[in-house]
């Protein structure tokens, strides 16, 4: 009776462990990136830095930059992409919303019909070691 009442005891405490790590740990850092709408979600990065690969699979030059919640860019991450080429983003901090843009146009577009969005695996170290969000490759042909 006491060795069951021991193991049940571990396997309750398991389960509670398991239970609390997945809503308080692993949905933080564990976000993938995505496609939200017609943007480009980069979720939130507590601990450590993740690189993200853009590609351009359009057949036009686009422009892909930071947007406020409301889809207008905002200044400073504009990042122009040719066609078949890729540009890489560092990133560590709150989450972010990347819009795409027509170079000629000056149109949105909707990222997920131009852009080919990784995070790589195993990135190549940073450019610079400083923390926060900067292109680490721009319009590289790939």
């Amino acid at each position: 009776m006491n060795r069951k009442y021991l193991l049940n005891s571990f396997i309750v405490i398991v389960i509670l462990f398991g239970i609390a790590y997945h809503f308080f740990v692993a949905k933080r850092d564990g976000e993938m990136a995505s496609f939200k709408h017609e943007f480009i979600m980069i979720p939130e990065v507590l601990t450590g830095t993740k690189v993200y690969r853009m590609t351009n699979i359009s057949g036009t030059n686009i422009v892909i930059d930071i947007a406020d919640y409301n889809g207008r860019a905002q200044a400073g991450y504009a990042n122009k992409i040719e066609p078949n080429h890729y540009s890489e983003f560092v990133h560590q901090g709150p989450k972010l919303l990347f819009a795409c843009f027509d170079e000629n146009e000056h149109t949105h577009l909707r990222c997920s019909n131009v852009v080919k969005l990784e995070e790589l695996r195993l990135p190549k170290s940073p450019v610079n070691s400083n923390e926060g969000n900067y292109w680490q490759a721009e319009n590289k042909a790939g």
